[in-house]
């Protein structure tokens, strides 16, 4: 069997209605054997190292959401992310989610854009690769990373076109592919990750979110980044082994080497 890597999730927050080692069991069996676990604000960072403490194959991201920057900063919470950083050094792989959402702006745009700069400033502090999530505001994105120096890291659930795959590919980025191509009927969308290299490409779930066919409208969970892969495949015409190989040695590349969960 293949083996695949689920580059971005959120199957170990308490909120979320999991049977969390039945799903990581059910994930080997369907030959996942590496997991990004993502925080999206302090809180539940806590929660993502304690998990990766406690797992093995999985890789630990702390950050804040861009929906909870004018809340995080109000509360000055982000010294407690930069506190959780120092201190947990050994653990965490990377910075993330964090980024712009201008599709709900639950938080102020000037208030995201600032949150987003100070998570770039504490992946520079400690060479730290990021997941950004980006919504409706690329524009904005690239004028932020165009005043940083060395990012890396990924676009994570792209959902856009071919201008910002273009410039995510420009600016020496990742993409992360979900099961957004597996039910999208936007043309520019499909035809773009057709396009872009796979050495450029992350495969995730975002579980428990943004299911793939066929199971949608039910909780997305980590093995199903098969069923990306094998739509990926088969909109490149690539064998999926080529696709699970290239993909799974991105993420190596990008966050590190971690051990499998079936060890």
């Amino acid at each position: 069997m293949i083996e695949l890597t689920d580059s971005h999730c959120h199957i170990h927050f308490d909120e979320y209605d999991y049977d969390v080692q039945q799903t990581l069991l059910d994930a080997r069996v369907a030959g996942v054997t590496r997991i990004v676990a993502v925080g999206t604000d302090v809180d539940n960072s806590v929660e993502t190292i304690e998990f990766a403490r406690q797992n093995n194959g999985i890789i630990a991201l702390v950050g804040v959401h861009p929906h909870e920057a004018t809340k995080t900063l109000a509360e000055n919470q982000f010294k407690n992310l930069e506190r959780l950083v120092k201190e947990n050094i050994d653990i965490i792989s990377g910075i993330g989610e964090c980024g712009l959402d201008y599709h709900y702006e639950h938080s102020t745009r000037k208030d995201q854009k600032r949150l987003l700069e100070m998570h770039l400033d504490l992946a520079a502090k400690y060479n730290l690769p990021i997941s950004f999530h980006v919504r409706e505001a690329f524009d904005d994105f690239w004028a932020i990373l165009d005043n940083s120096k060395d990012v890396r890291g990924v676009v994570h659930s792209f959902s856009s076109g071919s201008k910002d795959m273009k410039a995510i590919m420009g600016y020496g980025l990742y993409v992360g592919i979900n099961g957004i191509i597996t039910f999208s009927r936007e043309e520019d969308l499909l035809e773009s990750v057709k396009q872009a290299p796979l050495e450029r490409m992350l495969l995730e779930t975002d579980a428990p979110y943004l299911t793939p066919k066929p199971y949608r409208g039910k909780i997305n969970k980590p093995e199903y980044v098969r069923l990306v892969a094998e739509f990926l495949s088969n909109l490149k015409g690539v064998n999926p082994d080529i696709v699970a190989k290239i993909t799974t040695n991105n993420v190596e590349e990008l966050f590190g080497r971690t051990k499998d969960v079936s060890q």
